[in-house]
Formats: C-alpha cells, structure tokens, sequence
C-alpha cells in the first residue's frame, strides 16, 4: 500500500549545511565532553547571530513571551522562549512571526496558561489545525512554523498524557504518538551525524487529528482533572474511578481500547507507518 506523505520540511540556505556540520563533528567523537561542549558552544553563538540577523522575529518573540510569562510565571513560558530562539534560523527572511506561528506558540504553552481547565484540549486541537490552515491561507508556510508546530504538538500532547490522563493505556497512546517519535527522530540526528528527512507521511496527519478530537471529547466530557505524578505511580481509589469514566456511553471508548492496543502492538512489530493504519480499523 502506497502511502502519500507530505513535501519535505525546506530549510533556508544554510541552515541544514551548518547542522550537518556540526552533527557530524559531534559523530567523530561522541564520547568526548570536549566535543559536545564545543556543539553547545557553537550552537549557543550561531543563536545568537540569528537573533541579531532577525530583529522582527525576535522583537515578536520577546513581547510575546513577555506577555505570557505577565499571565503565567511559569519556567514553561521560559523553556518555550529557549527553543524559539534556538530555531530563528529556519526562518528565510526576517518577516517577523506569522499569525500561524502565534497560534502555535498559543498551543506550546497551554500547560502553563490554562492547566486545570477542561477547555485546555480542545483549544490544543483545534489551534492545531488551524494554524496550518492559516499558514497555508497567508502563503506564510515557513521551516520555523513548521517545526513549531511539531514541537508545540510534542509539549502539549506530552504535557496532557503524563499530568492530565489518568487512565494508563491512553497516557501510553499519547507518548507513544507524540513523545516517542520526537525522541527516535532526535537520536537519529546524532546517530546519522546529520539532519534527516523523516518521513511526513499524510496519514499519520489525518490519525492524529483523530486521537486529538477523541481527547478532546474525553476532556470536555469528563472534566479530566490534573493527576498528581505520585498519583500515577500509585493508583488509588479516586484514579480508579476516574479511569472507570471511559465507560462513558458519549465517546465509543471501548473503540479507542482497541485503537491503542492496534496502534501500539503493530508499532512494535511493524513500525510507525503500518499502527496508524492500524489504529484507524477499529473505527472502520
């Protein structure tokens, strides 16, 4: 079965061969501590060139986050500002950020904005898809909004599956989709000792926008509380009847059951390609 993926992710001129270089310097000696210093080092200088080629950007990166951390003074609004500023080269022009790329960073930092509140997932992925439409509408489709918006996709999703649902299988569901690939995808940068191009592949898009809305639902439906972390290594009885709330007739949850233990078994046996198209049978 031939699977139709999406174009590649284009870097700037530059960016990619800067990477490359300094990935594959990495490569020669990984064992070295003077070698991943010197990665830090110049990661951290080639930042800040960046910073200072990109005024607008990083005129609009600031305020934002100014004003997200005046509503929530969380170091989540701090970590957010790091990987942002981390990325100004993948953008080609200084155009400053996007109206896309705001939604995004809305999205990215949910968690500290709204942490307790059932509208929290909804407006996670709903800002989703819409801030790819707005990209696509403003022919504003940049290398820094797209790797924005994965990464918003991975905090959020993973941020929601280790503090906010208690019921193992979907917290597993949930890294399994977000979490664990980000982490395979990274490990393969140092591994290779060079940027790579994953396979976007259009399914796993359309899979995605499933298990988000079906979060959502659950959310909306159940009112998901945050759930402590000792919580979940030790479940008592107040987690055991929040887990008996996926029985709730609203959402088909034995069919989202059968969709985590499909996508997760043929993940292991077959990889990320073949569960999602697994995980769609139990809905078919």
């Amino acid at each position: 079965m031939t699977m139709r993926r999406r174009p590649p992710i284009q870097r700037p001129a530059g960016s990619g061969q800067w990477l490359d270089a300094e990935l594959g310097a990495l490569r020669r000696s990984p064992a070295a501590p003077e070698a991943w210093w010197r990665f830090i080092a110049h990661s951290v200088e080639r930042s800040r060139q960046q910073w200072w080629l990109h005024p607008r950007a990083a005129r609009d990166l600031l305020t934002v986050h100014l004003a997200l951390f005046a509503l929530s003074r969380r170091p989540w609004v701090g970590a957010s500002l790091v990987l942002c500023a981390t990325h100004l080269g993948l953008l080609a022009a200084d155009d400053g950020l996007s109206t896309a790329d705001l939604v995004s960073l809305l999205r990215a930092n949910l968690p500290a904005l709204l942490p307790a509140s059932r509208w929290t997932v909804a407006v996670a992925a709903l800002s989703d898809g819409l801030d790819g439409w707005l990209a696509r509408r403003t022919r504003r489709e940049t290398a820094f909004g797209a790797y924005l918006d994965g990464l918003a996709d991975v905090a959020f999703w993973t941020w929601f599956s280790t503090r906010r649902e208690p019921n193992p299988a979907l917290r597993i569901l949930g890294l399994s989709f977000w979490a664990l690939p980000a982490m395979g995808i990274t490990a393969a940068y140092f591994v290779e000792g060079r940027s790579i191009d994953y396979p976007r592949l259009g399914l796993v898009r359309q899979v995605s926008a499933i298990v988000q809305l079906a979060f959502a639902l659950r959310a909306l439906n159940t009112g998901v509380a945050p759930v402590s972390q000792s919580r979940m290594r030790q479940p008592g009885a107040e987690l055991a009847a929040r887990s008996k709330r996926l029985d709730s007739p609203a959402v088909d949850w034995p069919a989202a059951r059968r969709m985590a233990t499909a996508a997760l078994a043929t993940l292991r046996d077959r990889g990320l390609g073949y569960a999602v198209i697994a995980a769609r049978r139990p809905f078919e």
